[in-house]
């Protein structure tokens, strides 16, 4: 069966998106069908070029409509993706983030976030640094990974709170189980966030511990 337009999320459990698409054009699966990506990561690399547009999450239902509208009238075949045009809203204006996080990649995803949003945010390497930075600059919210070299993110919980540091510290960790959760909130932490995160799962919790101005 043929279809004028399909909608392919690109983080989908076992394949990806854009696999799940290049799979499809190999056994010529839908060969008419025009493809819009659809991504919570705003610097895809050159795998764009498959879809007949991106749409980056999270996106508004007008959006999407107006992406799918133009997609649908458009006659002309390109050989690069277009980047469906979207104002992303500067929720984090005026709101300063530490983060504490290790792995180069996902200082990278998460630096990449915060700046697209608005936000003025900090990254920094281990807890050694965290606490260092914490004690020494004006943040709203620290995000805290866990397992980091030289100082873990529940040492580095325990010594702030020790010394009466009172900004929100929200842990950013792969470990889901009850006990490493508890491990967090004793430390002195107000919240956690399990990787990998959905954007809106961020917002949400960012929204939930910086006061409004």
């Amino acid at each position: 069966m043929n279809f004028d337009l399909g909608i392919m999320d690109y983080h989908m459990p076992g394949i990806n998106g854009h696999d799940t698409l290049i799979q499809m054009k190999e056994k010529a699966l839908s060969p008419k069908t025009k493809w819009l990506l659809l991504s919570s990561i705003s610097f895809l690399g050159p795998e764009n070029s498959d879809f007949d547009a991106v749409l980056f999450k999270p996106a508004l239902s007008e959006q999407l409509k107006t992406a799918m509208r133009d997609m649908l009238h458009e006659k002309s075949q390109s050989t690069t993706a277009k980047i469906v045009s979207q104002e992303t809203p500067q929720v984090g204006v005026g709101i300063r983030i530490l983060v504490a996080e290790d792995n180069s990649m996902n200082q990278m995803i998460i630096q990449k976030v915060l700046d697209r949003y608005g936000f003025d945010s900090l990254i920094v390497p281990d807890g050694l640094a965290a606490v260092s930075e914490a004690r020494s600059g004006n943040f709203d919210l620290v995000l805290m990974d866990i397992h980091m070299p030289n100082m873990s993110g529940i040492e580095a919980t325990k010594a702030l709170r020790n010394s009466e540091y009172p900004t929100p510290i929200v842990a950013l960790t792969a470990d889901a189980f009850q006990g490493d959760q508890d491990a967090c909130i004793e430390a002195g932490m107000n919240d956690f966030l399990s990787k990998p995160f959905q954007i809106q799962d961020l917002l949400n919790m960012i929204e939930k511990w910086v006061p409004k101005n």
